[in-house]
């Protein structure tokens, strides 16, 4: 995230003092996969919640996939059926409001939790006003070499580190450096996550 989003650590303590019992934060979510997910909410919920397969009937989900905007946990209008909101309160999640926007089909959304009280309006307004300029920028071409590109093709068609070398005629070496830059400018953490982001942006 700091190779498209400039102090990124920064921004997360920003959202922590908002969000006091965690948050969830996601960037570049569609059909067909999602590109990034930061949680912060407590571990026991987030196990429980993919055991339970929970994103399939939680109104705040649901809300974040259908609307763009902000509001409140306790305003939103959407069936619980599985009582997910109460279940959450145990682990902290007593109050709290849901962000989203969509850019060119891909949605990306921040959750956060509070213990203790409802978000304010400027809350509110300013977390809204953060995920808007994130997903701009996560939204902005990234300016990949054509070698970079290379690599990343041959990586999405299957080829290993010495097949992509002999393909191209360079050195494993180069294939590794350029497999190297180029996951550093995607923010990806492995040669995979890299093409998929490459490919999800239509880059290759």
């Amino acid at each position: 995230m700091t190779s498209t989003i400039p102090d990124f650590e920064t921004e997360l303590a920003e959202i922590r003092k908002v969000s006091t019992s965690g948050f969830y934060l996601v960037f570049g979510f569609s059909m067909s996969g999602t590109e990034m997910v930061h949680s912060e909410f407590d571990e026991r919920w987030t196990t429980r919640y993919q055991k339970c397969s929970y994103f399939a009937v939680d109104p705040v989900f649901m809300w974040a996939i259908s609307r763009t905007g902000c509001i409140r946990w306790s305003e939103i209008n959407l069936p619980d059926v599985k009582g997910i909101i109460t279940e959450a309160k145990p682990f902290g999640m007593v109050y709290g409001a849901i962000f989203a926007q969509e850019l060119e089909g891909n949605r990306s959304f921040l959750s956060i939790a509070r213990d203790d009280r409802e978000l304010t309006d400027d809350e509110m307004h300013q977390m809204n006003a953060n995920l808007t300029k994130w997903a701009a920028m996560k939204g902005t071409r990234v300016a990949l070499s054509a070698g970079e590109l290379e690599v990343l093709l041959a990586l999405r068609d299957g080829l290993g580190q010495r097949g992509i070398a002999q393909l191209l005629s360079i050195a494993e070496s180069t294939v590794k450096q350029r497999a190297i830059s180029a996951c550093a400018k995607l923010g990806a953490k492995t040669r995979a996550q890299a093409v998929g982001i490459a490919v999800k942006r239509n880059y290759i």
